[in-house]
């Protein structure tokens, strides 16, 4: 009937066909009522055309000419909604032009998951985008919303950015904060825009917020403000960047304080300026990072972050350009000390370059060489005595060749090589030195399996012989910078097999369950080593299930018949609502603190003796535990916990952390946390208004699961 009634009403209206109406226009009304050109019920209907669809109970569609012009417009309320561009609106009353595909919508409101926005007025503009008068953002689903952001007027542009005019955080109807400008994105508007802090106890109590009151286009910019009860106020500001294709990021913090530290109460001002900058160029090939980290004093990087158990340092000040084409790689490395309480090797700069390896003629040997230039200048802390700084220019190149040999099933492969380093300075007399090093190793190995059903196993024994020559210039009469400078002789041999258990499970993954590897070493004609063999190794990599790992790293000392160290780990996710970790570690008063513990120069050079009795003796016990429950949605709690004793020199310590972690009303993070350190007790409770973004998860979370 009603499709009749509308086909009477175009008849009626042909006169007007010759005016340029608003094309594609549907109109299905329930018993309208017509006349002079306007259709009316109050019965409800729908009226759809380009981006756009109204759903109303009252509505009143005009299609007329008035005085030469057409006039084509809509107007409704009483239980409506609109779909317009990319957001379905709900709201009081509408008024909409079909001509210039614009309206204004009273008292309305959309949805973003998880966020709800609105306003008073919503003027709906021709390009998509949405000028709003008294606008709101709030992630509370009910009309008395829990915490809100209140803006005099808003501006959404492209569906996805804000730019907003007096701005108020309201929680609870009580205003907490006001701006007079704000532009966010919508991208990253899950980020909590305020977050508040308030610790108490041990030498840390504080009060903080941290605003976010920009964010446009990818950039964002915090403003940071503590006050501490006994050490005076501190601002900052923290800047994020990240361009659309994430090659290029920044971030940085700028933090200054009135308040002296604990250890140095004289220091009235203090900051640090900190950041971190990485972008990828020429189509990938060439990477570069930067960091920088000035400090006012040692004590600022914890101050700054205060972070419970965390152990917080000053980073490098240092630039990385790192280019890699398909036949050479080259690294341009620069670092500086900017902070005088740091020891730091500065490099004025590195140039490494490395070729790719190469096949000599059809001989099948291979040939592989690498080149490092620096100045390098070694400056020790200013807070330490009776050491000096020292400098020089080193040219370093590595060159070897190696050629492997297949012999049925086992694979040999010897390398003979060198290494030849100039320095510009020595410690004696000065003038510069050379050191160089032949390299002679033969590496022998096989691989060996076999099926048991849809079990395969691996088994992989191996021998590698290492040989290095005396160097020409002994370490006491050349500088150490780093471990590129430790070369002593090596006479070592390595005999060990590891084992390799692969379960294909009913979906066809592969899953490999169990990895053990066992060796030992043997070192022949070493003074410093009276025994040829020293200590047998073991790593075991063990998945009892697909919830369940176990990690194990030891020695065993052949001749003390002790155990030399061990790394016990286990990582257990028993739902994806509980998950923890186990990690106990133990040294031997003959295990020493290595760069690389595969690298055994170190025992050849100096007695077991003289490094028993030096600071590179690591005897010590560690015990750490981190669990994790989900108790339900919106509640989670967080255990740490580390203890250590036997430490040389150092009395016995048990440090722990405990976390509630939860969500309060509809929007409100909350974290409540009691961390017992060794200095004393320290409280904290933090809480931020607005969701963090959701993360997607497979399985139990992640340890930790939640940051604030």
């Amino acid at each position: 009937m009603i499709k009749y009634f509308l086909w009477l009403i175009l008849i009626c209206l042909t006169p007007l066909w010759g005016q340029e109406f608003a094309k594609g226009i549907t109109v299905d009304l329930r018993e309208p009522e017509y006349c002079e050109g306007v259709l009316h019920t109050t019965k409800g209907g729908v009226i759809s055309g380009p981006d756009m669809r109204l759903q109303a109970l009252d509505i009143k569609y005009t299609r007329k000419v008035v005085e030469g012009q057409p006039v084509h417009t809509i107007e409704a309320e009483g239980e409506l909604l609109l779909e317009f561009g990319e957001y379905i609106f709900v709201g009081e009353a509408l008024e909409f032009d079909l001509q210039t595909h614009t309206g204004r919508l009273y008292n309305g409101r959309t949805a973003l998951e998880p966020w709800f926005f609105g306003g008073e007025i919503i003027d709906l503009l021709a390009d998509g985008n949405y000028f709003v008068e008294g606008a709101y953002l709030t992630t509370s689903e009910n009309v008395d919303q829990d915490w809100q952001i209140r803006a005099g007027s808003a501006l959404l542009i492209d569906k996805q950015f804000v730019d907003a005019k007096n701005v108020q955080f309201r929680f609870q109807g009580i205003p907490l904060f006001w701006l007079p400008k704000f532009k966010a994105d919508l991208d990253s508007i899950f980020n909590s825009p305020i977050r508040y802090s308030v610790r108490w106890g041990g030498r840390r109590t504080r009060v903080g917020l941290k605003y976010e009151f920009f964010s446009w286009r990818r950039f964002k910019a915090f403003w940071i403000l503590d006050y501490s009860l006994k050490r005076g106020l501190g601002t900052g500001l923290e800047t994020y960047y990240s361009s659309p294709d994430h090659k290029e990021t920044l971030e940085t913090v700028n933090y200054f304080g009135k308040m002296p530290s604990i250890v140095h109460p004289n220091d009235k001002v203090r900051y640090r300026i900190q950041g971190v900058y990485s972008n990828l160029l020429l189509e990938d090939s060439v990477s570069v990072d930067l960091t920088w980290d000035k400090l006012s004093d040692l004590d600022m990087p914890s101050d700054y972050s205060d972070r419970g158990l965390e152990i917080n340092n000053a980073m490098r000040t240092q630039l990385h350009v790192r280019r890699q084409d398909p036949n050479w790689i080259t690294n341009f490395t620069t670092r500086v000390r900017v902070n005088g309480f740091q020891t730091v090797k500065q490099e004025l700069p590195t140039l490494q370059g490395r070729w790719r390896p190469k096949e000599i003629g059809r001989t099948g040997i291979i040939a592989n060489t690498q080149l490092v230039t620096s100045y390098l200048d070694f400056k020790y802390s200013n807070g330490l005595m009776h050491v000096h700084d020292y400098h020089s220019s080193r040219v370093g190149l590595v060159h070897n060749y190696l050629r492997p040999f297949h012999l049925g099933a086992a694979t040999w492969t010897p390398t003979a090589g060198l290494v030849a380093i100039n320095y510009s300075n020595s410690p004696h007399r000065g003038g510069d030195r050379w050191v160089v090093v032949g390299q002679f190793c033969s590496d022998l190995n096989t691989r060996i399996h076999r099926y048991y059903g849809d079990c395969k196993h691996v088994w992989i024994p191996y021998a590698k012989y290492s040989y290095y020559t005396f160097p020409t210039t002994g370490p006491h009469h050349h500088y150490i910078f780093d471990i590129d400078d430790g070369w002593y002789r090596l006479n070592m041999l390595r005999l060990g097999a590891q084992q390799n258990f692969y379960m294909k499970d009913a979906n066809g993954v592969i899953h490999r369950i169990l990895m053990a590897d066992v060796w030992t070493q043997a070192f022949f004609d070493t003074p410093t080593l009276p025994y040829t063999f020293t200590n047998l190794y073991c790593n075991l990599v063990f998945n009892t299930s697909l919830r369940l790992r176990h990690v194990i790293q030891s020695a065993w000392d052949l001749h003390r018949h002790r155990i030399a160290y061990v790394n016990f780990r286990t990582e257990w996710t028993l739902s994806s609502d509980f998950a923890m970790s186990f990690e106990y570690r133990h040294r031997y008063p003959f295990d020493w603190r290595k760069v690389d513990h595969t690298n055994f120069i170190l025992e050849s050079f100096h007695s077991n003796e003289a490094l028993l009795h030096s600071e590179l003796s690591d005897r010590r016990d560690t015990l750490l535990l981190h669990a994790y429950y989900r108790l339900n949605p919106d509640w989670a709690i967080e255990f740490e916990c580390r203890e250590g004793w036997r430490r040389k020199h150092q009395p016995a310590y048990t440090e722990w952390e405990i976390d509630l972690l939860g969500l309060l009303f509809s929007a409100c993070h909350v974290k409540f946390s009691y961390c017992r350190l060794v200095d004393g007790a320290r409280y904290g409770v933090t809480f931020s208004l607005g969701l963090n973004r959701p993360e997607t998860l497979g399985g139990a979370p992640v340890i930790p699961c939640l940051e604030y």
